[in-house]
């Protein structure tokens, strides 16, 4: 079956392959755990927006910085 859908975050749950297209051309095909890695895919799916990446699997590292968890004693 053939799904046409946007919401990588539904499709990586759903599907066992994945290709990705962009302007017409396959960029990306494998499994989720694959392209949900693919910088090619980051770039034309998600751009630089952090939130969309982190959502949808990728692995662009979060642009906050760590809580500190340092013991502080009393």
């Amino acid at each position: 079956m053939l799904v046409v859908e946007h919401d990588m975050p539904l499709m990586m749950s759903l599907a066992d392959r994945i290709y990705c297209l962009e302007q017409g051309q396959v960029i990306a095909e494998g499994p989720p755990r694959a392209i949900r890695r693919n910088p090619q895919v980051i770039a034309s799916y998600l751009g630089t927006n952090a939130a969309a990446i982190q959502r949808s699997g990728g692995t662009k590292k979060r642009t906050r910085p760590a809580r500190s968890r340092r013991k502080v004693s009393t």
